[in-house]
């Protein structure tokens, strides 16, 4: 095939067929030179999108990215005299033990300060990472769970229509809640694996 350039002169690009069309690199505007197929930026692009779910790139691997974040352990713990942080990593046992000691008399609240990134840690070993973010579950809990948004975002529609009708079943489903909430999160999260 022939290409006119601007001063008139004909340049000649071999015939190739249309797919390889894509390895060639023009030179000055009117030359064209074939390139290997592993030095075209087209090829290299193709080639980095047309991977498997199972082959995505690592930082979009569930493995890689925490079940629970120590920011909002350290934003939990700001209401840790409650137990809010404790429930949050997954100790609703000592939760509830913070919430009626007012955080053992604020002692084990300042203590907390310092064991919080020690609790991530076991908190994301401990529960598995999937289609439901622990973290975003654990706000629109703390938020709006007397109207059970958190159910909705965890694909239970009616108990979140029930809590939604029913303020939470009274309060008392978002206790429950706050006491199986990680549990809850990990059945869906291993369900859809």
């Amino acid at each position: 095939m022939k290409r006119a350039s601007p001063a008139g002169q004909q340049t000649l690009l071999n015939a190739v067929p249309v797919d390889s069309i894509a390895n060639v690199n023009q030179v000055d505007g009117d030359h064209w030179l074939p390139c290997s197929p592993s030095d075209n930026p087209l090829q290299i692009m193709a080639e980095s999108f047309q991977s498997s779910s199972n082959d995505r790139p690592t930082a979009f691997n569930d493995e890689d990215v925490p079940s629970h974040l120590t920011v909002a352990a350290y934003a939990y713990w700001i209401l840790g005299m409650f137990g809010a942080h404790r429930f949050y990593l997954g100790k609703p046992v000592s939760g509830v033990i913070w919430l009626f000691t007012c955080g053992c008399l604020f002692v084990g609240w300042i203590v907390d300060f310092f064991l919080i990134p020690a609790m991530t840690e076991e908190a994301q070993q401990r529960y598995p990472t999937g289609r439901i973010d622990y973290t975003i579950c654990w706000v629109l809990l703390t938020f709006l769970g007397v109207f059970g948004v958190h159910r909705f975002y965890l694909g239970k529609i009616i108990t979140g229509v029930i809590y939604l009708c029913t303020g939470g079943l009274l309060g008392i489903g978002v206790i429950y809640d706050y006491l199986t909430l990680n549990e809850q999160i990990s059945e869906v999260n291993l369900e859809n694996q």
